[in-house]
């Protein structure tokens, strides 16, 4: 079963601390308006004792985040975002956590799904 992370819409600035593939990670999100664009919501992932795994990667439907990380310590799997509606819309301020999920799969988890 995936590891829904716990996202909080609302709040422009938060991190919390969770386990993925059996370590613990430091994960941060931040919203960022930028002028003349829509906002979006950006996610940093480190290991439990500080060492950047990906930053700053902008949170999108589908996308495996962080996918372009070479490090070795980063958790064994998959993270990935999901619009619950099925409309296939990225996260608003106040969507994170509510309509959208963020959420973590083992390799094992992900590959059964495709079965």
């Amino acid at each position: 079963m995936p590891v829904m992370l716990p996202m909080r819409p609302s709040v422009p600035s938060y991190d919390f601390t969770t386990t993925l593939s059996d370590a613990d990670f430091l994960v941060e999100i931040d919203w960022a308006d930028r002028s003349g664009e829509s906002g979006a919501w950006f996610m940093t992932l480190s290991t439990a004792a500080g060492e950047a795994i990906f930053s700053g990667v902008k949170i999108v439907i589908g996308a495996f985040l962080g996918r372009r990380s070479t490090n070795p310590r980063g958790p064994a799997g998959f993270i990935v975002c999901e619009d619950t509606s099925g409309n296939n819309l990225d996260a608003g301020f106040d969507d994170m956590g509510t309509r959208v999920r963020v959420l973590f799969f083992t390799g094992e988890e992900f590959f059964a799904l495709a079965e």
